[in-house]
């Protein structure tokens, strides 16, 4: 992942070109931020409400509905978790929405790579602001070069994480592979294939040779 958002490695267009060159921007250009609130006044229901530790419980409300990139507020401010569909935060957390030219997953995956602790404001309890996270300058490329970056990340997770897991927490194994795969001379072909254009070709050409690049891996516990 690193050598990506390093840009080392680039992702090229169906026609084999180059993506434009990568954008400074503002956090605060390309989302917005939303504030947790309290549930205590719901009912019981199928929308799952989620604090900065994760699931919590379910209530009968939603703040929002679509796909979004949470971070912490106080408390965990250091572990974003991507979430989709209809949920509810506490106000610990913060979610994001009202993207502007950004992916969501992609967001996701810059949100990983911030050093978060850098911004905490307090020196008791770790707290951050969305004034501060509004400033944070990123590198984003353009929407279509997102979404292959963003397909990618997700095939690899897809193939690290078991169904009914949490999309950002793999176990300590999968974390190992994960690194490992990144390593790997047979997954850096894979990448180089695909920053080629050549996705349907190398994918074919791994399964057929048996690689145990991230088409096939097999992760056991």
């Amino acid at each position: 992942m690193q050598k990506i958002f390093t840009q080392q490695i680039r992702f090229k267009d169906n026609q084999g070109n180059d993506y434009p060159e990568w954008e400074e921007k503002y956090i605060g250009q390309v989302l917005s931020i939303g504030s947790g609130k309290d549930y205590k006044h719901l009912s019981n229901g199928d929308i799952p409400v989620f604090g900065t530790g994760g699931y919590m419980l379910n209530v009968n409300g939603y703040l929002y509905d679509g796909e979004s990139v949470c971070i912490g507020r106080k408390g965990t401010i250091d572990k974003p978790m991507f979430l989709s569909g209809k949920f509810w935060t506490v106000d610990t957390l913060f979610f994001t929405h009202s993207f502007k030219k950004a992916v969501p997953r992609f967001i996701f995956a810059i949100f990983q790579q911030i050093n978060w602790q850098k911004y905490n404001e307090a020196s008791g309890v770790p707290s951050l602001s969305k004034s501060t996270i509004d400033k944070i300058k990123i590198e984003v490329p353009c929407v279509e070069e997102q979404q292959k970056t963003a397909n990618f990340l997700t095939e690899i997770d897809q193939k690290l994480t078991r169904p009914g897991q949490p999309y950002n927490k793999p176990k300590p194994l999968k974390k190992a592979y994960y690194r490992r795969c990144l390593f790997d001379i047979k997954c850096c072909l894979f990448i180089l294939a695909l920053s080629m254009g050549m996705d349907e070709f190398w994918i074919k050409i791994i399964k057929v040779t048996g690689s145990v690049g991230i088409v096939d891996l097999d992760v056991r516990n």
